[in-house]
């Protein structure tokens, strides 16, 4: 089944619980599946292997960091009215993402959606809005703060009754969980 990215702490409880949930990574220029976790090899938070039908490499401006992703292999021959695809060549995704040592892809967040703060921070919003919609009172949530020097979201309550003080103990719980860069300093419920 497709999706969109899913928390770590959603993840976490389903292994707990021993739900089988992986985590795979695909796009339709790829005909789907590129990589993912599966019974045998699994890395929560990560998309899993890279498949044998697909060849990737990453490409940051610095050494062993997340950047663009770029596939080649079984791929689409191009856009109606576009030019090509060259199956010898690697296609540029958009996505952000980082391979580690053992093989484990994943997947960060969109290049055209990186924050960029007014102190320098480049930042996947899809990252926090993810860890934002595994709490319960939580249905929606976008991350917004280009050229700002802090985060901002807006939100979209799956409680209607939770009140703004109640919104603010919950944000300031996973603020204590992210990087002081990351964290959520002003929200607005929309």
């Amino acid at each position: 089944m497709g999706g969109a990215p899913v928390s770590l702490k959603l993840l976490t409880l389903a292994q707990q619980l021993n739900i089988p949930v992986f985590e795979g990574y695909g796009l339709s220029e790829a005909a789907s599946v590129v990589a993912v976790n599966n019974p045998q090899a699994h890395k929560i938070g990560s998309v899993g292997r890279v498949l044998n039908t697909h060849s990737i490499k990453i490409i940051s401006d610095k050494k062993n960091e997340e950047g663009e992703l770029f596939i080649k292999g079984s791929l689409f021959n191009g856009y109606l009215g576009g030019k090509a695809i060259d199956p010898h060549e690697f296609y540029a995704t958009g996505d952000i993402g980082k391979l580690d040592s053992d093989g484990f892809l994943t997947i960060t967040g969109r290049k055209k959606n990186i924050i960029n703060t007014s102190y320098g921070r480049n930042i996947s919003p899809e990252w926090i809005e993810k860890e934002l919609e595994a709490i319960p009172d939580i249905a929606q949530s976008v991350i917004v703060g280009h050229g700002k020097p802090y985060l901002i979201a807006i939100i979209v309550l799956r409680n209607p009754h939770c009140s703004k003080a109640e919104l603010s103990k919950l944000l300031n719980t996973l603020n204590e969980k992210l990087p002081d860069y990351a964290r959520v300093m002003d929200f607005i419920i929309s």
